[in-house]
């Protein structure tokens, strides 16, 4: 019996040393021998600036600019990124770290890239041309064990793709006299491969940035004809791919924008490639612009902030000068925001802008600052810090309020859904739905900005689309007065609440 337990115990040791051995070989093989590498392009990565998001666009404001259009109206331009967040990572521009975000956006079938190949000793190995979408049969054959440099690039187009200049050594390999209106995409990674199958997904990056420009004259009317221009542009670059250094060649020059949609009432421009390093005084100069009637030529929007490789939405809003006139007060053209140390209005009265409490600097959860108080001060009233349309705004007090909506359910002319009105049709701006104030009835798509509008923003983090909740500074027992009402009724439009909660403000002029 003893002797057949030491069997069984002689085998089981057998076994398990022949399994470690085939594991150890298996995992020999992986890492020996020859690597065949197969690459195909994943996506492009949206780098997006430190921007806090704007809960009236969902995108990022990085800055608001307003020049005079004529004597009524002016012209309202936001800078934003285009992309949502979906991951936090850290960028470094010129050797300094900034919070970023990025996004990833997919490549149209067809599009070609190329992918060079480098090894340990960075000298060239090999490269390959294939289009996005194309099954890859055509792989690289490396040795297994062995670090390589993967390098990618595209240039967005099916039928364009960049020669390489000094390829033989990476330090070396550049992109010589590459247009600067190129739509260019990099990539680059370092792999150590094993032997059999490898996979490398390219995802790759903007190295220059695009702006894309949108005029809204629904204000004033059809825009029947528009020139414009963006600068400062560099016509021709190199970029050194090793560290995607890029040169900048030659003299400074404009890159022209080229728009569609003539005779509406909003005109969209092509993306426009703007290569320049990191700058805070990029300027959009239109040439010339017929709107509603009016011709305008050299109006000039100065000081964008402009980063590399971020893709960004430039939109110029036509507003009324200075805000809305309503019985002898003048009233801000949207919902106050703030963003990254700029304090202005949502782009129009349909956006819903940040919420805030009563008497506090920053919106709610920006962290300091964003603690409000009831008593007003000044100081902390962060309406006067918008410099914009004029300047000299405040946050209201309940009497300036209701001296246009009225104490009570409809004591002014409102236009607002109501329980008791059957059928009445929804106040809505540009199909955002809220309440006018200064009116009875829905106004003509061409009036809406003669009338004060104020959307369903919510209160704090719930209610948009529902309800609107606009604070005053006045006191009210240990609570401020607020104007409130829903998609039912406007049945009790004042009432108290605690100065730390969220709501909207609608700033005044003082």
């Amino acid at each position: 019996m003893k002797m057949l337990i030491n069997l069984k115990y002689t085998v089981a040791a057998l076994v398990a040393s022949l399994f470690l051995f085939a594991c150890s070989k298996e995992e020999s093989v992986s890492i020996d021998g020859q690597a065949r590498v197969a690459v195909a392009f994943e996506s492009v990565n949206e780098v997006e600036t430190s921007i806090k998001m704007n809960a009236a666009s969902g995108n990022y404001v990085a800055q608001q600019v307003t020049v005079p259009f004529n004597d009524d109206f002016e012209l309202v331009a936001t800078l934003q990124t285009q992309h949502a967040v979906q991951i936090g990572r850290k960028v470094y521009t010129q050797g300094n770290a900034a919070s970023a975000t990025t996004s990833k956006t997919v490549l149209p079938n067809g599009t070609l890239y190329r992918v060079v190949v480098y090894d340990q000793s960075e000298n060239y190995v090999a490269d390959r041309v294939y289009k996005v979408g194309e099954p890859i049969t055509n792989v690289f054959l490396l040795d297994g064990g062995k670090t390589y440099t993967f390098l990618a690039y595209s240039v967005n187009s099916k039928d364009d793709l960049p020669s390489l200049s000094n390829q033989q050594k990476l330090a070396d390999v550049n992109l010589v006299n590459l247009n600067g209106s190129a739509n260019l995409m990099f990539f680059k990674r370092v792999v150590t491969v094993k032997g059999g199958e490898n996979n490398v997904s390219l995802v790759m990056r903007n190295l220059f940035s695009q702006i894309t420009t949108t005029i809204d004259a629904n204000a004033v009317g059809v825009i029947d004809e528009c020139s414009a221009f963006i600068s400062p542009h560099y016509g021709t670059v190199n970029v050194r791919l090793k560290d995607s250094t890029i040169t900048y060649l030659g003299s400074t020059v404009s890159q022209n924008l080229s728009f569609g949609g003539f005779n509406t009432k909003k005109i969209v421009s092509t993306a426009a490639v703007l290569n320049h390093a990191e700058t805070t005084n990029g300027i959009l100069t239109i040439k010339k612009i017929i709107a509603g009637g009016t011709t305008r030529e050299n109006l000039v929007i100065n000081n964008l902030e402009i980063t590399p490789g971020v893709k960004y939405n430039l939109n110029l809003t036509l507003s009324p000068k200075n805000g809305i006139s309503i019985a002898g007060s003048t009233w801000a053209p949207g919902n106050l925001v703030y963003n990254n140390g700029n304090y202005g209005f949502a782009e129009n009265q349909g956006m819903y802008g940040d919420q805030w409490q009563v008497n506090a600097l920053l919106p709610i959860d920006r962290g300091a600052g964003s603690e409000g108080q009831q008593a007003y001060d000044p100081a902390k009233d962060p309406c006067t810090k918008v410099t914009s349309h004029g300047g000299n705004w405040r946050t209201p007090t309940v009497q300036q309020l209701q001296s246009i909506t009225g104490a009570n359910r409809n004591e002014k002319p409102i236009f607002h859904v109501r329980y008791d009105m059957d059928g009445q049709p929804r106040a809505s701006y540009n199909g955002v739905g809220g309440l006018f104030v200064g009116t009875t009835t829905q106004p003509a798509p061409s009036d809406i900005d003669r009338y004060l509008f104020l959307p369903y923003a919510g209160e704090r983090n719930w209610g948009q689309g529902s309800m609107g909740t606009y604070w005053t500074v006045t006191p009210s027992s240990a609570n401020n007065e607020r104007f409130q009402f829903n998609t039912g009724d406007v049945t009790w439009p004042y009432s108290s609440q605690y100065y730390n909660a969220g709501g909207s403000i609608r700033c005044v002029k003082k």
